[in-house]
This record gives structure tokens, sequence and C-alpha cells, in this order.
């Protein structure tokens, strides 16, 4: 039993020293992503727990090894690093998967990848760089996004609206493809534009350029 004991520590040993390399450059390239979604003064640190004696091997391993692992934050200069399940609000969470996801998507395996409502507590120009990131994973795969941006909006191939209308008691749900004038009038109302309005039509059709040469730039 010792002996084998002794050779699960030294495994587990190794696999911690690889962690805590791999570790310093994903918080190194998490910094970076949040930095360009506006969290410069974010800081986001892989805390370790303690390694364990060798004689206490046995109480503290798990399939996963003897690491104990949490992800430590702060969003906002000055203050203290928390776990961050516990402080993160619902607008950092949402750039925080967003920057998660760009770390990840150079190297996973999925083929397609679901953003619901990625962009909750977010607007305006931090709206573009979030629509800007998930066009950098689109390039490489396929993604789908439930949105009310219209920087989103204004950034996707393809859009659909979905509708919901109600018609002697029943809830009928219509599902159409937005092109041309459509989109840049769906883009238009998102902004808070004015149906049919020359104003708010040009920026409607301002934002879809920019959008569309940012993806030409990637590609």
């Amino acid at each position: 039993k010792e002996i084998v004991l002794t050779e699960i520590f030294e495994i587990a040993s190794k696999i911690s020293i690889l962690r805590r390399e791999v570790a310093k450059d994903f918080q190194e390239k998490v910094k970076i992503e949040l930095c360009d979604l506006g969290m410069k003064n974010s800081k986001f640190v892989v805390d370790f727990s303690n390694i364990p004696e060798k004689e206490n091997i046995e109480q503290n391993l798990t399939s996963n090894g003897f690491d104990v692992v949490k992800f430590m934050f702060s969003a906002n200069a000055g203050q203290n690093l928390k776990p961050l399940a516990e402080i993160i609000s619902g607008g950092e969470a949402s750039r925080f998967m967003l920057a998660l996801k760009n770390i990840l998507a150079k190297t996973d395996n999925i083929s397609s990848m679901v953003f619901d409502e990625i962009d909750t507590g977010i607007s305006g120009e931090m709206g573009y760089k979030v629509a800007c990131k998930m066009a950098n994973i689109a390039f490489s795969h396929q993604v789908l996004a439930v949105s009310h941006l219209p920087q989103i909006c204004a950034m996707a191939d393809c859009n659909i609206k979905v509708s919901k209308t109600v018609e002697n008691d029943n809830t009928i749900v219509s599902i159409k493809t937005l092109q041309n004038e459509e989109l840049l009038n769906e883009i238009s109302r998102l902004s808070g534009g004015l149906k049919d309005n020359a104003v708010s039509l040009q920026h409607a059709q301002e934002l879809k350029s920019r959008c569309d040469d940012y993806k030409k730039s990637i590609k």
C-alpha cells in the first residue's frame, strides 16, 4: 500500500506542477481578454490549495489529483480578490464567459457554440467589442446567439427574428430571416430609433458597415 501511495503522490505532484504552469499563462490570457472587454482594472488569479504532505495523500486525493482550485476575481481597482462565483455581476459574468470562450476556442473540439443573451448588462461601444469577440469565435466555429443588442445583430452573418403574437387567445410564434432593408429596420428598432426614420436608418447602416468591415479584417 505504501509503495502504491508513494507512486500516486509522485504522479499527482507532476500533474499539480503542470497545472500551475498552465495556470500562469491562462491568467495572463484572461487578463488580456478582459482588458479588451473594458475591464482593464480587473484582476484574475487561479488559486491552488497547498500541496499536502506525502503521508496525508490518501485523505487529500481525488480522481483529479490533490489540487483544490478556485478562480479568484476582482472587477475594480482597490478591491480584494474574492471567489469569482460569489461576487461577479451579470454583466461581468457575460464578459468573463466570452473571454474564456475566446481563449478555449483556439484549442477545443467544439464545432458549435450557443450564446443565450451573453450581452446582458452591456451596451454602447462595449457591445461592439463583445460583437467583435463573437466574430472572432465565429471565424472557426458556428455561433448561434440570442440577442437584443443591435451591435451583435449587425455583426451576424444571418439574422432570424422570432416574434410572438396573440390571436384568438392563442400565442403564435413566428420566425423570419431578415435581410437588407428589413435587417436595417430591426437594427434601428433595437437601437431605439423611430420606425422608418432616416437618421435612425442611417445609424443602422453605419453600424452594419462597421461590423462588415471588421469581419473582413479578420479573414
